[in-house]
């Protein structure tokens, strides 16, 4: 996660931006677990889809929150060893 930090500080985010978009890959990640048992090793359409609707429906996310969470999720993507968005699912 650290080098996820650095990279996001090197594309110009601010400590605190890059400090919030590393809670929300690990919240994501910590989801994963809970679900599948596992951290996952690439993003899935359905899997982030299925994160959606729990950031909305149990945790009761304000569409901006959600939104913020999906920006980490894209600067992880492009930011590190996700090189893409699988369109199957994880965990199943």
């Amino acid at each position: 996660m650290k080098q996820f930090e650095e990279y996001l500080i090197r594309i110009g985010k601010s400590e605190k931006t890059a400090l919030t978009y590393c809670r929300n890959i690990r919240m994501y990640f910590s989801w994963c677990r809970d679900s599948f048992g596992s951290e996952p090793k690439e993003l899935y359409r359905s899997n982030v889809l299925e994160y959606i609707s729990y950031m909305r429906n149990i945790r009761g996310y304000s569409p901006k929150s959600v939104n913020n969470h999906l920006s980490a999720l894209l600067k992880q993507v492009s930011g590190t060893e996700w090189s893409a968005v699988g369109h199957g699912s994880y965990g199943q």
